[in-house]
C-alpha cells in the first residue's frame, strides 16, 4: 500500500480519487471537461508511484503536472500549477509559525501580551537596558553614601563653628 507523506509529516493511505478531482478542478477552471482524461492520469500517476512505499506529496504533485504539461490539455496544467501555487501561498500565511509571529510583531496575540503580568509586553527587554539599570542602581547607591557622608560632615562642621 501506498503511503503519502503529507506537509505536516503525518502519513495517509495514497487516494488517487484525490489527483482526479485535482485535476476535474482545474479542468473546470479551464472550461474544459473530461472525466475519463482526470482518470486516467490519476490511475498513471499511481502506477508510477508503485515502485515506492512511501511518496511525498510534492513528488505526486510533480507527477500531475508533468502528465498534465505532456498531455492534450497545457491549459489544465497551468490551471493546476497557479491552483497549487495559489494554496502553497495561502498555507504559508496560514501557517502556526507565520500567525505566531504576526502575532509578536503586531502585538495582537493575548498569549504573548499577557505572559508575565509583571511587565509590560510592549516593551522590549535588553540585556543592555538591565546592565544599564545595575550601573544606574550601583552610582545611585554610591552617590546616596557620599550625600550621607557630605550631610554628616557639613552636620559636624555647623556644629564645631
Amino acid at each position: 500500500m501506498l503511503v503519502v507523506v503529507k506537509r505536516d509529516g503525518c502519513r495517509t493511505a495514497f487516494d488517487g480519487c484525490r489527483i482526479k478531482e485535482a485535476v476535474v478542478a482545474a479542468m473546470e477552471s479551464a472550461g474544459i471537461a473530461d472525466h475519463q482524461y482526470a482518470q486516467q492520469l490519476a490511475q498513471t500517476v499511481e502506477q508510477q508511484m508503485t515502485v515506492k512505499t512511501e511518496v511525498d506529496i510534492h513528488e505526486l504533485q510533480d507527477a500531475v503536472e508533468n502528465l498534465l504539461m505532456s498531455g492534450p490539455f497545457k491549459s489544465v496544467a497551468r490551471h493546476y500549477i497557479e491552483y497549487r501555487h495559489d494554496r502553497d501561498k495561502h498555507r504559508e500565511t496560514q501557517s502556526k509559525l507565520n500567525c505566531a509571529i504576526r502575532g509578536l510583531v503586531e502585538q495582537s496575540d493575548s498569549a504573548i501580551l499577557n505572559e508575565n503580568a509583571n511587565k509590560d509586553a510592549k516593551v522590549i527587554p535588553y540585556p543592555s537596558l538591565k546592565k544599564t539599570n545595575n550601573v544606574s542602581e550601583r552610582v545611585s547607591e554610591s552617590i546616596g553614601s557620599v550625600s550621607t557622608k557630605f550631610n554628616s560632615v557639613h552636620f559636624t562642621l555647623i556644629k564645631a563653628h
